[in-house]
């Protein structure tokens, strides 16, 4: 494979101590490298630095001086190793990632230019980054700190999870495999890796007892199959079978979310445990409790519902936040009550072992006769403490950590779910990407997944596990 290289250049590959040439490397999940130009002002065509391995893929640095606009261009380009045995040119490859486009400053109390993006790489859009990156004017001027001799140093670091269709075994890269995408059912994939981790829940469906069970009828006994290959599979698990026992018709594969197909898929579990020594699992891992009050307006008539609930519904837009959020959920609301107003507040009585929370992030626009995605940055936390959202106080804290982010990428009609998950919540975090599984930052699947107007993949779902039974 040749490189195209005009003018005098030279490339830089920042590296750590550990730094060996081999295989292992080339699946590395980020690198950091520059492109030292010499000449600067002089270049008039795209210049390119070394291509170095991130994921098993091949990136570098493509840079131009633009004179018509007066700026610098600044990508990133990404392509597979074609001299791989593995790689099959006919399938379509992508690769998202995380990619800081940097400009090195020569002075010390300068610091570096910095811009970050998150993206697909894919063979449609091998390429990204910025048509415009700095004025050449200021780049130019020695006074500015970005130039040295008429020598500029552009750097890009790279933080990419593994790749779809690119030579990434996901079990010898993670331990972990995931499971087959059948038409649109990420959702249903993303929720089915969440409770293989959870080691009660797993056993106590191994356990139940399925052996005069229709095999195309049987939710428990094809769910005791996925987990079964999950965990002594070395390939990517199929689920057709489970689809088939829930008898959902397959054109109509998407018509739930993550959140509904939780709810029903353990309300199907519920069902099949009822009468049995088992009776109660589902209810003691994930179902809390709690009690409404509507109080009419002239305290003519109080009512009070208890509700069990199996997850959390929160709003997004305009909450900036998990603790704003569940603030809003308890708070008293106005209601319509016979014809007339009432107050309604709901106080949470108990929390489940395993704590769900759906964000809202859908919302019905009437202009639009339709419902639109609410993209907002929305925070949350590692560590939760929900003492204070009981009816009555517990003397111990009633303290959660976060286990599992289900992220949902673009819009209601055009999405994808994943789902990244700390299986060991020992602080390693992974991303369950159908079939893909890799190793990806904390970052990456926390702070990624707050939401920005300007990006579309956001968290949709929040998992979090008893901080008392983490061991």
């Amino acid at each position: 494979m040749s490189l195209i290289k005009l003018e005098k250049s030279e490339t830089v590959v920042k590296q750590d101590e550990n730094w060996d040439q081999n295989v292992g490397n080339k699946l590395q999940s980020e690198a950091t490298f520059q492109l030292k130009i010499v000449n600067f002002s002089k270049v008039t065509k795209d210049i390119f630095s070394d291509e170095h391995y991130v994921r098993g893929l091949l990136w570098k640095i493509k840079a131009k001086t633009d004179y018509d606009s007066k700026t610098l261009r600044f990508h990133l380009c990404c392509e597979p190793d074609i001299d791989s045995n593995t790689f099959r040119d006919d399938l379509n490859w992508n690769c998202s990632a995380t990619v800081d486009l940097r400009m090195i400053s020569f002075k010390e109390n300068v610091k570096n230019m910095s811009k970050t993006y998150h993206c697909t790489f894919s063979n449609i859009s091998a390429s990204w980054g910025y048509s415009s990156y700095h004025i050449l004017t200021d780049i130019l001027d020695p006074d500015q700190g970005y130039v040295k001799d008429d020598t500029v140093i552009l750097e890009a670091h790279i933080q990419a999870h593994a790749p779809y269709n690119a030579n990434w075994d996901s079990k010898k890269m993670t331990g972990y495999v995931g499971l087959k995408k059948n038409e649109k059912t990420c959702y249903m994939n993303s929720v089915l890796q969440t409770l293989f981790f959870i080691n009660e829940f797993k056993q106590k469906v191994h356990e139940i007892p399925t052996k005069i069970d229709d095999v195309n009828n049987s939710v428990a006994l094809a769910l005791q199959r996925i987990f079964h290959d999950l965990e002594f599979s070395s390939k990517p698990v199929g689920t057709k079978k489970f689809i088939k026992s829930l008898g959902w018709d397959q054109d109509l594969y998407a018509q739930d979310g993550a959140h509904a197909f939780l709810h029903v898929l353990l309300e199907k579990l519920q069902t099949k445990m009822k009468g049995s020594s088992y009776e109660g699992t589902i209810d003691k891992l994930f179902a809390g409790k709690t009690i409404s009050y509507i109080t009419h307006k002239n305290l003519t008539y109080v009512g009070t519902k208890m509700e069990t609930f199996f997850s959390i519904q929160l709003k997004v837009k305009g909450m900036a936040n998990l603790t704003n959020s569940l603030n809003d959920y308890i708070s008293t609301k106005i209601i319509n009550f016979d014809s007339d107003k009432a107050e309604k507040r709901v106080i949470f009585t108990s929390f489940p072992t395993i704590l769900h929370f759906h964000l809202l992030r859908f919302e019905y626009d009437p202009i639009a006769e339709e419902s639109v995605k609410c993209n907002d940055v929305f925070k949350f936390y590692e560590n939760l403490d929900l003492n204070k959202f009981l009816k009555k106080a517990k003397n111990t804290p009633v303290k959660y950590v976060l286990y599992a982010v289900l992220s949902h990428s673009d819009s209601e009609h055009d999405g994808h779910y994943a789902a990244f998950i700390n299986p060991k919540l020992d602080g390693n975090w992974f991303k369950f990407h159908d079939d893909v599984v890799s190793d990806v930052a904390k970052s990456s699947a926390i702070d990624y997944n707050y939401g920005d107007n300007r990006e579309f993949t956001n968290a949709y779902m929040l998992v979090y596990v008893r901080e008392s039974i983490v061991n």
